[in-house]
């Protein structure tokens, strides 16, 4: 069955009036590959936003400036951008990525949110799955996966403090896991859009999949009937998309971008 494209190009301004809220219902805001372009202002907007809606501010990695496997010898503004703005969870994506723990602590370990990554093992503080709270009390579960940057068995990782394992395995075991801690299961997935469909066929109780790494600047959703919505937010921090999905229904509201200015 052909997927269906949206370019969802339909903004809402930042006085526009909420819809009225179901308390059964919880709202996602989700950014990704904000490649160091959140600004001051940009994450007040997202506070705004997250706080008007009583939403979920949820990044999908790629947020800093560093690239994959490098650091900044100052600590990554986006992260403490993130802070501010109130982020409750973020999926790490190849930039966050650091071959020692010392770098990957020195990347994002000032974050006051949970870093998810469930195909990365052996890094502290980086969590496999967790669960968060919506306002309206309901249990959101989060998996996610990042591209593999060292092959299991290859040499270098004689060199490395952390090991990835096949993000298939990851996700079959991360599903296991919360699927008695959360209503809703949402992946996190920053790894090759051609992908996203063997993730759905392994994990059928996902019911959203925020994207990233795709490196397309147009935001847009994508959704076959029967399977879980899609969204990409596009590069650079111009825009976030506000999502709403209803428990224990588990259906998803999709597609309005937010303009973050």
């Amino acid at each position: 069955m052909p997927v269906v494209r949206s370019p969802q190009s339909e903004t809402l301004r930042l006085n526009q009036r909420p819809e009225t809220r179901d308390m059964r219902q919880v709202c996602l805001l989700h950014t990704s590959d904000l490649h160091d372009h959140l600004t001051p202002s940009r994450a007040a907007a997202l506070r705004a936003l997250k706080e008007e809606h009583q939403a979920l501010l949820i990044d999908t990695g790629d947020a800093i400036r560093a690239p994959n496997v490098a650091v900044m010898p100052w600590r990554e503004r986006a992260i403490s951008l993130l802070n501010e703005a109130g982020c409750d969870a973020m999926g790490l994506g190849n930039r966050e990525y650091f071959f020692r723990n010392r770098g990957m602590a020195w990347k994002t370990g000032h974050a006051r949110f949970p870093r998810v990554c469930s195909n990365l093992t052996g890094v502290p503080g980086v969590e496999c799955w967790t669960v968060i709270l919506s306002s309206g009390g309901v249990r959101v579960g989060l998996m996610a996966f990042m591209p593999t940057m060292i092959a299991p068995g290859h040499w270098f990782e004689r060199l490395s403090d952390n090991r990835f394992r096949p993000w298939q395995e990851a996700a079959r075991e991360a599903a296991s896991a919360l699927r008695e801690q959360a209503d809703l299961l949402v992946a996190l997935f920053h790894r090759r859009p051609e992908e996203i469909s063997e993730l759905m066929a392994i994990c059928p109780e996902i019911k959203l999949i925020l994207a990233g790494h795709a490196h397309e600047t147009e935001a847009h959703t994508e959704h076959v009937p029967g399977t879980p919505y899609v969204s990409f937010v596009g590069e650079g921090a111009r825009q976030a998309r506000l999502i709403r999905l209803r428990s224990p229904e588990g259906t998803v509201t999709m597609g309005r971008l937010v303009d973050l200015g």
